[in-house]
This record gives structure tokens, C-alpha cells and sequence, in this order.
């Protein structure tokens, strides 16, 4: 899947993927394959946001908006953190509808 297709994508949190927050910092784990993941603040606050509703485009605007990075490290940092979700299961990927 090239950039462009998943920036048009709406994440939303898988339904075997369970999560607890821990000082602002979260652990994932899928009951389905029993992998896990460990998300930092920035992680932590993109996995608040997956609803399937808010596309990966928009993800990068509100980290932006919210933190100070810069667009392009945004971007990189949450289509890299999408992009490993999807891969462990964590994840399901929508067209914006």
C-alpha cells in the first residue's frame, strides 16, 4: 500500500486488541495472535484518536497541531506507527466514507 492509499485510510482499533494506559504511555495486546505492542506519549495519544472515522492525513494534522513536531516528522512517525499496527493485527483499516 503506496503513502497516498493509507493517508486516505481511517485506522480503527481492533476488536481482540485490548489496551491499558500507564503514565501516558500504553500497552496493546491482540487476544486473537497474542501479540503486543508498547506505545509512548505521542503513540498513546494517535491510539486515543482511531475511531475509524478520522483518516491517517488527518492523524498527522492533529499531532501537529498538538505537539511540537514538524508535518513532515509527523508524517513519518504515523505512517510508520500505522503501518506497524496493521502488521502485528493491532489495527483494521477503513476507506473514509
Amino acid at each position: 500500500m503506496t503513502t497516498k492509499d493509507l493517508s486516505e485510510k481511517c485506522p480503527a482499533k481492533g476488536k481482540e486488541v485490548v489496551h491499558k494506559e500507564i503514565e501516558s504511555k500504553s500497552v496493546l495486546l491482540n487476544l486473537e495472535n497474542g501479540s503486543y505492542f508498547t506505545l509512548n506519549k505521542t503513540g498513546t495519544f494517535i491510539w486515543s484518536l482511531l475511531d475509524g472515522k478520522i483518516a491517517v492525513n488527518q492523524l498527522v494534522e492533529l499531532l501537529t497541531q498538538s505537539f511540537d513536531v514538524t508535518k513532515d516528522e509527523a508524517s513519518k512517525d504515523v505512517f510508520a506507527l500505522i503501518a506497524n499496527l496493521k502488521k502485528e493485527g493491532l489495527i483494521e483499516l477503513h476507506d473514509k466514507s
